[in-house]
């Protein structure tokens, strides 16, 4: 018999995945990720984001005041550059051996759970990071300085799954990491308890969790666009944007409400800035409680991947409950102001020698390597409103 070659590995790639990987494998669990609008058209070195802020006020009563106004649009544009995402699935070369035997379901099988595992862990992240800013972090230590720690934020478990290596700094940043990585042996999700082994020195309550490699180089999501507080001068994208909320978003404090209120009072807010969000997202959790004040009714929409997302419509808004927004805050989106622009689709498998697998060289395997080349980007901050929820 012939000895199986890497086209005849890759040719099984092909043949399960005619058209390229499952987009409803990958996002159907992520609501806001699969229903924002995007483009597979960002090359070059930056996506150009323009964005008008001011509206001319060359305008009076007085014609002679309009003549000597100097009072035109103000513009600016964002810069926004790429980031990469990598995951990576291996075939045991037993299995291989297994299909030039002449028993290929092994082999098949093989390739089929690791190509849609690691599409699918790739997936969770970029969910997770359409809602989070760029430091990366995914969790901060509750309870524990080493093995078991307990984290801060019980949803956040979700977040998490055995065999991540992870590092731990005192701040949501890379200035001041701890020395050390951990890899996650246990996950408890009821309790966000996290065994694992390995040493991180000087782990603290509070520290900021990290999968290893991530810290500093994340997607810039929601929380990147619409902080918390208003930015400083800093610039973002090339943009300082302290001139108006409409380069940096709307902020609502809806935590001293009750659950019931806040989108009443959100919605009056928003309409000062003329914002009027096609959608709600918020945690589960948080939905849970606006639900049970609410004794609201679901409805299903369907979203441009076919993928139907339930909501509860209430006030006349339509709210959706999506695991990966964090536990506290809403978001307040019109969809045509906030997208995710990709340099081709994202996630695929790397295969720009025609090669979807290659032999690894440091174990009896063949390696799939998938990645998203990629970022968020907005042409309307303004239009975008955060809202703290109450606890």
């Amino acid at each position: 018999m012939a000895a199986l070659s890497i086209t005849d590995l890759t040719d099984a790639l092909k043949e399960l995945y005619p058209d390229g990987m499952d987009e409803q494998m990958v996002f159907k669990n992520h609501p806001m990720l699969g229903m924002l609008n995007r483009r597979r058209d960002f090359g070059g070195r930056y996506l150009h984001v323009p964005i008008r802020y001011g509206k001319p006020q060359k305008r009076s009563h007085t014609f002679a005041k309009v003549q000597a106004s100097n009072a035109n649009s103000k513009y600016e544009a964002f810069q926004v550059t790429r980031v990469n995402d990598y995951g990576s699935g291996e075939i045991s070369g037993e299995a291989a051996d297994a299909a030039k035997m002449g028993d290929a379901t092994i082999f098949i099988d093989a390739v089929k759970g690791e190509s849609e595992g690691a599409m699918s862990s790739l997936g969770d992240n970029l969910g997770k990071e359409a809602y989070r800013g760029t430091s990366g972090s995914r969790g901060r230590v509750g309870t524990g300085t080493a093995t078991p720690i307990t984290l801060l934020n019980v949803e956040d478990i979700y977040y998490w799954e055995v065999g991540m290596s992870f590092t731990a700094n005192d701040t949501d940043d890379t200035a001041s990491p701890r020395a050390g990585t951990g890899v996650v042996t246990g996950i408890d999700e009821d309790t966000a308890t996290i065994v694992y082994t390995g040493t991180i020195t000087s782990l603290a309550v509070n520290d900021f969790l990290f999968i290893d490699g991530d810290e500093g180089l994340a997607a810039a999501g929601l929380d990147a666009w619409v902080p918390a507080t208003a930015p400083s001068a800093t610039l973002f994208f090339a943009v300082d944007r302290t001139a108006s909320t409409r380069l940096s978003g709307i902020r609502f404090p809806g935590s001293g409400f009750a659950p019931e209120e806040v989108f009443v009072r959100a919605r009056a807010r928003a309409s000062r800035s003329s914002c009027r969000p096609d959608y709600y997202f918020m945690n589960p959790k948080d939905m849970a409680n606006f639900e049970v004040a609410l004794s609201g009714q679901r409805e299903t929409d369907t979203n441009t991947y076919d993928m139907g997302f339930e909501y509860v419509r209430a006030y006349g808004i339509k709210i959706v409950d999506d695991p990966d927004c964090p536990v506290g805050v809403a978001w307040g989106i019109t969809m045509e102001a906030f997208g995710w622009a990709t340099m081709g689709d994202a996630p695929r498998v790397i295969n720009n020698d025609s090669l979807e697998l290659l032999r690894s060289a440091t174990a009896d395997a063949y390696e799939m390597r998938v990645v998203a080349r990629h970022n968020f980007y907005s042409d309307a901050p303004g239009l975008i409103m955060r809202i703290a929820l109450p606890t």
